[in-house]
C-alpha cells in the first residue's frame, strides 16, 4: 500500500511540460534540364535568393500569469508554437536523362534535405529550451515584472538559437561540405 501511494505522490508531483507545437510545410519549385549545367542554370533562375534551399522558421510564445496561494505571481499555461517551411527544389528527370546524371541529383538532393532538416532540428530544440526555460522561472511579487523577465529570457534563446543557425551554416558553408552542391 506505502508503495501505490509513494509511486501516485510522484507522479502528480512532477512538473509537467506541453510539448511545443510544431508544423512543418514543404513548397517545391519546379526545376528542368537534361544536364548538370541546364538543371544549375534552370535552379539559378527560378530559386529565392542564392540558395538551392531554404528552411525558414518562425517561433512564438504565449503564457498567462496568474497569483498562486501565497499571492505571488507565477507564470501559467505555457504554448510554444513552431511553423517550420523549407523551400526545396524538385527536378524529374526524363527518359533522355542518364543514371549519372540521376545519380549525381539524388546524392545532391540527399546531401541538400540533410542540411535542411539539420535547421529544422535546431529550431525544435529552440522551440523547447524556449518552453523549458519558461516554465523554470520562479515566482514573483509582480506579474508585470515576471512577464517581462519571462519575454526576456525567451528572447535570449531566440537570439542564441539564431547565432547557432548561422554558425552551421558557416561550419558546412550552407550544405556545400557536406555534399550538398550541384552540379
Amino acid at each position: 500500500m506505502k508503495k501505490i501511494i509513494f509511486c501516485a505522490f510522484l507522479v502528480t508531483c512532477q512538473m509537467s511540460y506541453a510539448e511545443p507545437v510544431v508544423s512543418v510545410k514543404t513548397t517545391y519549385y519546379k526545376v528542368t534540364g537534361s544536364t548538370p549545367n541546364a538543371i544549375r542554370k534552370d535552379m539559378n533562375k527560378k530559386r529565392s535568393g542564392k540558395y538551392d534551399a531554404y528552411t525558414n522558421w518562425n517561433v512564438t510564445w504565449r503564457f498567462n500569469t496568474a497569483k498562486n496561494k501565497n499571492k505571488d505571481c507565477e507564470i501559467k499555461d505555457i504554448k510554444v508554437a513552431l511553423d517550420i517551411k523549407f523551400i526545396l527544389p524538385q527536378w524529374k528527370a526524363d527518359r533522355s536523362v542518364g543514371d549519372d546524371l540521376k545519380e549525381h541529383w539524388n546524392n545532391y538532393y540527399t546531401a541538400l534535405i540533410d542540411h535542411e532538416n539539420q535547421h529544422k532540428d535546431i529550431a525544435i530544440e529552440m522551440a523547447h529550451e524556449i518552453e523549458e526555460v519558461l516554465n523554470e522561472l520562479g515566482a514573483t511579487k509582480d506579474c508585470n515584472y515576471l512577464k517581462k523577465t519571462a519575454n526576456d529570457t525567451a528572447n535570449k534563446v531566440l537570439k542564441d538559437y539564431k547565432r547557432k543557425q548561422n554558425d552551421f551554416d558557416k561550419d558546412t558553408n550552407h550544405g556545400i561540405n557536406d555534399g550538398a552542391v550541384f552540379p
